[in-house]
C-alpha cells in the first residue's frame, strides 16, 4: 500500500491560508514580519534539535503575529509557492 505524502501545508499563522511548502513554518510575509532575533531563535533551535526550544519560539512567533496590529500583506498561494520554490532552488512549476 502506497501512502500518499502532501507535499505542501497551510502558514502557521493565526487565520492564514496561504499554503507553503512541507518544511516551512510560515508564508514569506508573515516570516518577515516576525522579529529577526525569533526568525534566528526558531532557525538555530531547529538546526540544533532542541524540539522544546524551537516549539516556544513558535509558539512565541504565533502569539506575535496575533498580537499583531496589521497584518501582512496579502500574497496568492501560486506566487507564494514560486518564492518558496525559488528559495530551495527549486523550479516551479
Amino acid at each position: 500500500m502506497t501512502r500518499r505524502v502532501r507535499r505542501t501545508r497551510t502558514c502557521d499563522a493565526p487565520g492564514c491560508t496561504v499554503e507553503v511548502t512541507r518544511g516551512i513554518l510560515m508564508c514569506r510575509p508573515h516570516w518577515f514580519a516576525l522579529p529577526r532575533p525569533l526568525r534566528q531563535a526558531i532557525n538555530a533551535a531547529w538546526k540544533e534539535r532542541r524540539i522544546h526550544e524551537w516549539s516556544a519560539n513558535c509558539l512565541e512567533a504565533r502569539s506575535f503575529l496575533a498580537r499583531s496590529a496589521e497584518p501582512a500583506p496579502a500574497v496568492s498561494a501560486q506566487r507564494s509557492y514560486q518564492l518558496q520554490a525559488a528559495m530551495l532552488g527549486e523550479r516551479p512549476e
